[in-house]
Order: structure tokens, then C-alpha cells, then sequence
């Protein structure tokens, strides 16, 4: 469990750090990443919500049932830890893809310098961040062997 909590605070960190604080109106994955952060920022946890999954949600909720807290404590302290890491306001993004419900955006890790695919998922109408499906994928790839070395 600590192991998740702190891969989900590790994608939450790289998922702030790397979004924009352009406000946008959520018809585009790359609008609801731009209108998430905005609501960061303003630490206006309903418009938050708004932009998150229902998947994402239920994780979040999860982890602050694990913390004994509230999920407006998760993500408050989200929120806050966000605002303090990301003094520049401003990324790199890519390769928007939308596949029916589904899609991607790949954002620039400044951290890392690489390339994160955001994923995305349309409920409601609207596109909504799939925080879920990232931690998924990471937890995936810490699972998987790792190649042998080739001589």
C-alpha cells in the first residue's frame, strides 16, 4: 500500500508539474489538462474533480481511506504540493491522439526531460484525465523484467 500511495503521488506530482495554466473549456484532452491545472492553482477542489475520471476519483478516494483522511485533504495537499514545485507555469505538449473514448497526450517530464503519455477518457461528454490508467501502465512497467543485457 505505500508502495501505491506513493507511486499515485509521484504521477499526481508529474502530472502537475508538466501541465500549463492556460484555462481551457475541456473539448480537448489537452483544454481539460490546461483547465485541471488552473483549478490547481485556484486549489478549487470541485473544478478539480470535474476534470478527473471517475476511475481516478475512486483511486483518490482509496488512498485517503488508506491515509484516514479526506479525499478534499488528498487533494488539497496535491494541489499544494503542485503549486509549490511548479514555479514556471508552462510545458511542452505532443502528439494529442483521440481514439473514440480513449486518448493520449504526451507532456514534457521536466524533471526528466522525457516524454509522459497522459491518458484520457471521455465520460460524460467531456474529456476527462485517466490518472488511473497512468498508474496502471507505471505499475506495469515496475512488474515487467527487465531485458537481458545483449553481449
Amino acid at each position: 500500500m505505500r508502495l501505491f500511495l506513493l507511486t499515485l503521488t509521484l504521477a499526481l506530482s508529474i502530472f502537475y508539474l508538466t501541465a500549463c495554466s492556460n484555462q481551457g473549456t475541456a473539448s480537448t484532452p489537452t483544454a481539460t489538462m490546461n483547465a485541471q491545472v488552473a483549478s490547481m492553482q485556484k486549489n478549487d477542489l470541485p473544478a478539480m474533480r470535474s476534470n478527473l475520471s471517475q476511475g481516478t476519483l475512486q483511486m483518490i478516494e482509496k488512498a485517503a481511506q488508506a491515509q484516514k483522511v479526506s479525499t478534499d485533504e488528498v487533494l488539497g495537499s496535491m494541489s499544494r504540493q503542485a503549486n509549490s514545485a511548479n514555479k514556471e507555469g508552462s510545458i511542452e505538449t505532443r502528439n494529442e491522439q483521440i481514439n473514440g473514448d480513449a486518448a493520449t497526450l504526451e507532456i514534457k517530464n521536466p524533471v526528466t526531460g522525457g516524454w509522459d503519455k497522459i491518458p484520457f477518457v471521455k465520460e460524460e461528454g467531456r474529456w476527462k484525465i485517466a490518472l488511473d490508467k497512468f498508474m496502471e501502465d507505471i505499475l506495469k512497467q515496475t512488474d515487467e523484467p527487465a531485458e537481458p543485457a545483449k553481449n
